[in-house]
């Protein structure tokens, strides 16, 4: 009954979020604009978010290219490492021990994920309705402009809504993450075909996690049919922004996108 009525809500939200499409409000103030095949939107206060969680990714990946950063401890001391370059605070020991299970958690019932964090009826209805758009991205002909753009609309309703500004930072710092991870992944030619969720077990097995468990999926969970590119995306979002961390939105990409060589 629960999940019916969230149902509810989520279709009610996305009917109210795109009445008005994209148009801006006529008292909304002219900002910078930035061209579509780039990932950044200036008019998002968060946009740094993602931002950093590429940039982090791409120095994992140059590390890996003179034979570091091999494995997945190895990817979270080097986060740590970055952390401390940029004088950013210190991050615990323990910070990443949950990843592997939240990857799995977030693949296997995104909703379920969501909905057992501390955030508001509209944060979580808002965070489900960005997943949704995302899932219905064409995974064979989907462009990275039409990909911005539509979450780019998202945004600008968020903008608009009224939301308290604690639950627009939360909605926005995961559109971050959305553009500038969609913008990475869907250049990967490793990431264009279509994700099979039933490859998830064994690829856990061959990573040496078979404590990793799984939890009961409903029928139509989120991995139905999408492209790797978007799975991969969606992970990043949802496990950023459990605990609005930078951190663990870029070892949850890292060790995911690792999980799919295997």
């Amino acid at each position: 009954m629960k999940i019916f009525f969230q149902s509810i809500i989520i279709a009610c939200t996305a009917l109210i979020i795109f009445s008005t499409g994209c148009k801006k409000s006529e008292n909304a103030k002219s900002a910078p604009t930035v061209s579509e095949t780039e990932p950044a939107n200036l008019q998002n206060p968060y946009d740094s978010f993602g931002y950093w969680h590429n940039v982090i990714l791409d120095s994992i990946e140059q590390q890996r290219k003179t034979g570091n950063c091999a494995g997945f401890s190895a990817s979270c001391n080097y986060i740590r490492k970055f952390y401390r370059m940029k004088n950013w605070p210190e991050l615990a020991q323990d910070h990443f021990n949950k990843i592997p299970q939240e990857v799995m958690d977030a693949a296997t019932d995104v909703n379920g994920f969501i909905d057992r964090y501390r955030w508001s009826d509209s944060v979580k209805t808002r965070l489900a309705h960005l997943v949704k758009i995302i899932e219905d991205v064409s995974m064979d002909s989907c462009t990275y402009p039409e990909f911005k753009n539509t979450v780019r609309c998202f945004e600008e309703n968020v903008l608009q809504s009224g939301l308290p500004d604690a639950d627009q930072e939360v909605i926005l710092k995961a559109t971050s993450i959305a553009r500038y991870s969609g913008y990475r992944w869907i250049q990967d030619p490793e990431l264009k075909g279509e994700y099979d969720p039933n490859a998830l077990f064994r690829q856990f097995q061959t990573a040496g996690l078979a404590s990793v468990t799984a939890k009961e999926v409903r029928p139509l969970s989120l991995f139905t049919r999408v492209g790797k590119w978007i799975a991969t995306t969606m992970i990043d979002i949802t496990c950023a922004i459990g605990e609005l961390s930078v951190a663990t939105g870029s070892e949850a990409s890292d060790f995911f996108r690792e999980l799919m060589k295997l």
